[in-house]
């Protein structure tokens, strides 16, 4: 953790910040009867870390469950890989001598790189399929493989769909920290503004709220 050294605000680090709230929140009680600062100051400290904190969590939480997602997503992409290459070896081997019955179901060009065009060789695959067994093409790839690959791109289908939902919720819990974030940056510079004019920069007591007499500021780098 670095030490606080500046009242540049704007500038901090989550952890910075939380060092700042922290302090505030615990100390704001004890020098408030000399400080006395206006009721939206007050109200503010209370709780400010808490609040802060929480966002912060609720926010971490969402990146990481992002992350849990994408590896769940990329072993459903890997499962349909392996049950589509299940399916299209029996294909070849069924119909060895017959191309036209290969062509129909992709199985003479390589299985796809891109996840949407992977959907769209599978969905071929199982339409086709149905559409041979509706006209009694026989042999017929053993329905039981059909079953595991339709399985497959639902689980598929599904983890993209859980991605793109936690993506979202990330996006609207970092709004939502980060527009905290800015909104304690203005009530600490509030806070310091009011402390410089009513109890002047020298103040030993500053310190108790992580602010510098700015004469003094400096930061020291995270170690």
């Amino acid at each position: 953790m670095g030490v606080i050294r500046d009242n540049v605000f704007s500038k901090d680090t989550y952890g910075d910040r939380t060092e700042r709230l922290i302090a505030i929140q615990g100390n704001f009680a004890s020098v408030q009867s000399e400080l006395n600062a206006p009721s939206n100051i007050v109200e503010w400290a209370v709780d400010c870390e808490t609040v802060y904190s929480n966002l912060l969590a609720n926010y971490s939480v969402t990146l990481n469950s992002i992350n849990s997602a994408n590896m769940l997503l990329k072993e459903m992409e890997t499962s349909i890989g392996v049950e589509y290459q299940t399916v299209r070896q029996l294909a070849k081997s069924l119909y060895v001598d017959n191309a036209s019955l290969i062509a129909d179901y992709g199985f003479n060009v390589p299985f796809p790189r891109r996840r949407s065009e992977k959907l769209s060789r599978v969905e071929q695959v199982l339409k086709t399929f149905e559409h041979h067994k509706s006209i009694a093409i026989t042999p017929l790839i053993p329905e039981f493989v059909i079953d595991r690959l339709a399985e497959a791109k639902s689980k598929l289908e599904s983890a993209i769909e859980n991605v793109n939902l936690k993506k979202l919720e990330a996006r609207h819990n970092g709004d939502v920290f980060h527009q905290r974030f800015d909104s304690d940056t203005k009530m600490l510079n509030l806070l310091k503004t009011w402390w410089f004019a009513t109890m002047g920069k020298d103040h030993p007591k500053l310190t108790v709220i992580e602010m510098v007499n700015p004469k003094k500021a400096r930061r020291r780098k995270n170690i």
